[in-house]
């Protein structure tokens, strides 16, 4: 058991820690507390010798936390998040000007569907603001949070990891969809094992799901196309006889322009919760939060 030197301490000391977590770096760390190198190499050994633990080993990659300081980063950031947030009562947002650029993951296909409805909904309240997709893959997106490459993520996503907080905002459903200019007598949903199957698999949505339940049921063979983006599904339904399983809502949106025609909903799939992730880090920085309070506005249903 740790002899931990009980007895006051040195916020500032914690907040030493959550960034050097967060950068990977004592001298990053520092400079943003304003602290110069051995000041902040100065703080981390005090810290250390209070919690009686290393806290972080020096690597070619950076400074990689141990097994104690991967336990507590989550509790020592709620709890200190927290507190500043109940004492800091002159914490305030303008959007009208400030320029701050925020960071988001999303999928090409999000890009599509529901981007231009948060930039318009942002740029209403704040003029000066941009914004930055960094598309990031699901396996490195807890990653991509936790050290702030992003600020959150949107898609069929479902990431249970400590600090990773979700909020759903709306149902999605799967539909099977062919070229508008195909006979409309060959219905190919009633026998899905005889088509041809052209599968959008974006990285950040449902593609991973959809190919297992096309595995399940041996369909899989019959993928001919797999595509990264969307941008030549159209064309592709228009040309060859194939046919493609896609969100609803997109679905819906290429019907409407006559570019393709919705064949069914496939029940089977069900609806997938399409939600807006973020990590608790963020929760203290009132613009994201502010930026969270508009996606809710545009996304969540019934509005979607």
């Amino acid at each position: 058991m740790k002899s931990i030197q009980l007895g006051p301490i040195d916020l500032n000391l914690l907040r030493m820690f959550l960034l050097v977590y967060d950068t990977g770096s004592v001298s990053t760390a520092g400079a943003r507390l304003g602290l110069s190198q051995p000041a902040a190499s100065n703080a981390l050994h005090r810290l250390r010798s209070r919690l009686d633990d290393p806290l972080f080993v020096r690597t070619k990659g950076g400074m990689v936390p141990t097994h104690y300081a991967q336990s507590i980063v989550d509790d020592v950031r709620n709890h200190l998040t927290g507190l500043y947030r109940a004492l800091d009562h002159r914490q305030t947002f303008d959007p009208q000007s400030n320029e701050t650029t925020f960071r988001f993951s999303i999928s090409g296909l999000g890009e599509a569907m529901f981007l231009p409805q948060i930039v318009r909904q942002v740029l209403k309240s704040a003029p000066h603001c941009q914004f930055r997709n960094v598309s990031v893959t699901h396996d490195q997106l807890p990653d991509a949070l936790t050290n702030g490459r992003t600020d959150l993520a949107i898609g069929i996503l479902d990431i249970r990891q400590r600090g990773i907080k979700s909020q759903t905002l709306f149902k999605e459903s799967y539909s099977v969809i062919a070229g508008a200019g195909l006979p409309r007598d060959r219905d190919r949903t009633l026998d899905l094992t005889k088509a041809k199957l052209v599968l959008p698999v974006p990285e950040l949505t449902y593609a991973q799901e959809l190919e297992s339940w096309l595995s399940r049921r041996g369909l899989n063979q019959n993928i001919v196309v797999r595509l990264r983006h969307f941008g030549a599904l159209a064309e592709l339904l228009n040309e060859f006889d194939v046919i493609a399983i896609v969100p609803s809502q997109y679905a819906s949106r290429l019907a409407i322009s006559d570019r393709i025609r919705c064949l069914s909903e496939i029940s089977e799939l069900g609806k997938r919760d399409v939600r807006m992730i973020w990590h608790a880090r963020s929760d203290f920085d009132v613009a994201t939060r502010w930026f969270r309070e508009q996606i809710t506005q545009v996304l969540s249903e019934p509005a979607a």
